[in-house]
This record gives C-alpha cells, structure tokens and sequence, in this order.
C-alpha cells in the first residue's frame, strides 16, 4: 500500500533528522542516554516541575520505576529535585542546564522538520496538510 510505505518513510526520516541533531549538538552526550532517558527529560519538560507521582501518571509507570530512573537523571546531571514548599513528603523535579539543551536539541529537529516541509508544500497544501493531521490526531 502506498500510503503506508510513504507513512513509514516519512516517520523514518523524521527519526533519522532528529538523531542527526542530536548527534551534532550533543556529541558526547549521547553515548549515555536511552530512549527512556529522552521520554523522561520531555516529560519532565511538559509537565513544569513534576512530583514523581506526576511523572509516574503521565508515563504509565510505577513510582519505583520512576525514582530509580529519575535518579540516574540526577546522577548524569540532567535533572535537580526540590522539596515542595506546601509538602515536605514530596519531591518537585527541574531540569538542569544539561536536560534543557536536550529539550533544545529536539527542538531544532522539530523545527528543521517543519522547515523543510513548508519548503516543499504551497500555503493551501499546507493547510491540507494541517487540517488532515488535526482530524488524525483528534481520533487517535
């Protein structure tokens, strides 16, 4: 089916221009992080100073899997924690210096994407291109 294969292909290339990026900004950074380690930093981005209860909702995860995971983002130095103010049980969850510029990083990526698409596409192909994408993404 054509409309597949040109799905995959698309997907793929976006994969493929988002790790070339990473891969530039982030040289040696990059030996040390995993998938996971991006969901989190993104998650953790989103959400603006998460507890690990949020975190752990939003990524349908345990609490345990979690702290073990957010303490190896504290340890490689992407992520800070802070006692909440109103709750001294709970932990509220910032990225540091390091994080941020992996939100950055992807950030580039989505925006050369973009980029290149509406260097191909004409305004009212694009504003196909939008509408259909919403429609997609509203019955997901």
């Amino acid at each position: 089916m054509k409309l597949k294969k040109s799905l995959v292909q698309i997907i793929n290339y976006f994969i493929s221009l988002q790790k070339q990026k990473k891969e530039e900004f982030l040289k040696d950074e990059l030996s040390s992080l995993t998938v996971n380690h991006f969901y989190y930093i993104d998650a953790i981005e989103k959400l603006k100073k998460p507890t690990f209860t949020d975190l752990a909702e939003e990524l349908n995860v345990t609490k345990p899997s979690v702290s073990t995971m957010v303490n190896k983002l504290i340890a490689e130095g992407y992520v800070y924690k802070e006692r909440s103010v109103e709750d001294g049980r709970v932990f509220h969850l910032y990225l540091k210096d390091k994080g941020k510029k992996i939100i950055d990083v992807e950030t580039k990526a989505y925006n050369e994407f973009i980029r290149q698409i509406k260097s191909i596409l004409n305004e009212s192909q694009l504003k196909k291109l939008n509408d259909i994408l919403a429609k997609i993404l509203n019955n997901l």
